[in-house]
């Protein structure tokens, strides 16, 4: 997806770079959840050598989520799914149900961020005069968060 400054692209990790373009930056999640779910390519479900399979992540099970897409319009979207444990409206959603849901928004690319038992997304718009946040997926009582990526304006 082209905005009026960059190119945004949700890849395989092996995917070969388009010619004369340049990495400004790069976020690494998985699996890849559009054009094709890749759980088992990118060993998220691994097949063992006795015929069973290692679902590490719990891609087939019901959980909260959160992912990231592009459209081909030029829209970025971001999307929580909370789970049983944070929402007693909500059972989750498998990595197949959000894959399709990616797509019937409107996203060509996607890929899952995080997701199990909880999943966190918060959202702080600052202009000038004001910044305000916003929980838009959390769990009560909160829980400390890990890791977080930061998006700034230049």
């Amino acid at each position: 997806t082209t905005s009026k400054e960059l190119t945004y692209e949700s890849v395989p990790d092996n995917a070969p770079v388009t010619a004369g373009s340049v990495i400004v930056d790069s976020l690494q999640a998985g699996p890849q959840l559009l054009p094709t779910l890749r759980s088992e390519e990118e060993a998220f479900i691994r097949k063992n050598v006795d015929g069973t399979s290692t679902d590490s992540i719990g891609c087939q099970k019901p959980a909260a989520r959160s992912a990231v897409g592009f459209t081909p319009d030029g829209y970025f979207l971001i999307l929580a799914v909370s789970g049983k444990g944070q929402d007693p409206e909500s059972t989750g959603i498998t990595l197949e149900e959000l894959a399709d849901l990616m797509r019937r928004l409107g996203c060509r690319q996607a890929l899952n961020l995080d997701g199990g038992s909880s999943t966190t997304l918060f959202l702080r718009l600052a202009n000038k005069e004001n910044s305000v946040g916003a929980s838009v997926c959390g769990k009560q009582p909160e829980t400390l968060v890990k890791s977080t990526v930061l998006l700034f304006p230049q």
